[in-house]
């Protein structure tokens, strides 16, 4: 587990538990990253995976916190190893643009100020970075707007932001990978392959929920008459799964009732209703 490549936010997590003399909470955590409590609870399983390589492991203490253990010393060649994985994550201008893409559809809205300490550079840096993701955004039915004051909100219908997700995700892959890759997601143990390559979908939604929806769309295709190409089916689950986890957070998706009586005539609805039964069985969903 030594050999595993953490990503530059799960890093500053695991900084962040090593250089813990107590306790710490999910919401103490959260807060000295400036993410959410859900997208801690995302990067544990690999940081923890990672620690466990080092000889260090970590429990959770009920209304306590996540407790460090690690033997005399450990800690200090754990953040030495860090410090030369953070090293090795030092950002091009184009790698530092394709992470601000995903940071703005993921927090939707944030100050100049935290984007520069993230990546460590100028806010007159980040600014200009802003003129050239921008265009990407309005290609996709998304509004960059900047408020002097306030910072920065990227707005738009709730499919765009989907939408964007899922090219962010297909960059760089063929459909042949995209479909494979989440196969590989369901791995025992994982597949450190997998998730490197799907760091960007694993940003936004659960492993699990990606795993069981790939499952689901893949034992439907097969009964299908005609079965979806690997780059439908691979956009399907990232849909699926970027949805599932908009319902969880509370947030309802509307679909026009003209819309839906045009849909429920289609010969593809049964399929889609079928669908949309085994994934929520599988997840619990209601």
């Amino acid at each position: 587990m030594a050999g595993i490549e953490l990503t530059p936010r799960q890093i500053r997590l695991a900084d962040r538990l090593l250089r813990s003399g107590q306790p710490v909470t999910l919401a103490a955590l959260a807060s000295a990253l400036e993410v959410s409590t859900r997208t801690v609870q995302r990067d544990l399983p690999a940081v923890e995976r990672w620690l466990a390589g080092q000889g260090i492991r970590l429990s959770v203490r009920p209304r306590v916190g996540i407790v460090v253990s690690a033997p005399p010393g450990q800690r200090e060649r754990a953040l030495e190893r860090l410090s030369a994985q953070r090293r090795r994550h030092e950002l091009s201008p184009e790698e530092r643009q394709e992470r601000l893409r995903r940071e703005l559809l993921t927090t939707r809205s944030a100050k100049l100020a935290y984007f520069a300490r993230r990546f460590g550079v100028t806010e007159a840096t980040i600014s200009n970075d802003l003129d050239r993701i921008a265009p990407w955004f309005a290609e996709r039915g998304l509004t960059l707007i900047r408020k002097p004051g306030y910072g920065i909100e990227l707005q738009g219908p709730e499919r765009c932001f989907r939408s964007a997700i899922v090219d962010l995700v297909r960059e760089g892959l063929t459909d042949e990978q995209l479909i494979e890759g989440l196969r590989r997601l369901a791995e025992p143990a994982g597949n450190a392959v997998a998730e490197a390559a799907f760091s960007v979908l694993l940003g936004f939604v659960d492993r699990e929920t990606v795993v069981r929806v790939e499952a689901e769309v893949r034992a439907l295709n097969h009964r299908l008459p005609q079965p979806m190409a690997d780059g439908s089916a691979a956009g399907l689950v990232v849909h699926l799964a970027l949805a599932i986890e908009r319902l969880r957070a509370g947030e309802a998706i509307h679909i026009p009732a003209e819309t839906l009586e045009s849909l429920r005539q289609t010969r593809e609805w049964q399929y889609a209703a079928e669908l949309a039964g085994q994934v929520s069985a599988a997840l619990g969903l209601r």
